[in-house]
């Protein structure tokens, strides 16, 4: 096999798909407990912050992206507005262990 059948096919997109907030919610609890030990306090935090993103969030000024590795999901990071007009804030970035060094 040649190094060209060996790369992997990497996509941000949109996460707007079904279960990719849910998967965001879920892979922060498994990963997190893995690398860290933390338990379902930290996956708690993470649902209220998407549940947030969820129902109130404003598609002009806001926004959350999937990171996918050949068609799987990878990773996350959500744009939100900050606490000072004009200024956002990055939330729950993730990228799985596996993905890591890929150049997501």
């Amino acid at each position: 096999m040649s190094e060209r059948d060996h790369r992997r096919h990497l996509v941000i997109r949109r996460a707007d798909r079904p279960g990719d907030l849910g998967w965001v919610v879920m892979a922060h609890g498994e990963i997190y407990e893995r690398q860290f030990g933390w338990n379902t306090d930290f996956e708690a935090l993470v649902a209220k912050i998407v549940a947030e993103y969820a129902a109130k969030h404003d598609p002009a000024t806001e926004a959350a992206w999937i990171a996918e590795v050949d068609g799987e999901r990878a990773g996350c990071v959500f744009l939100v507005a900050g606490d000072q007009p004009g200024v956002a804030k990055l939330r729950i970035l993730l990228v799985a262990p596996t993905a890591r060094g890929l150049g997501l």
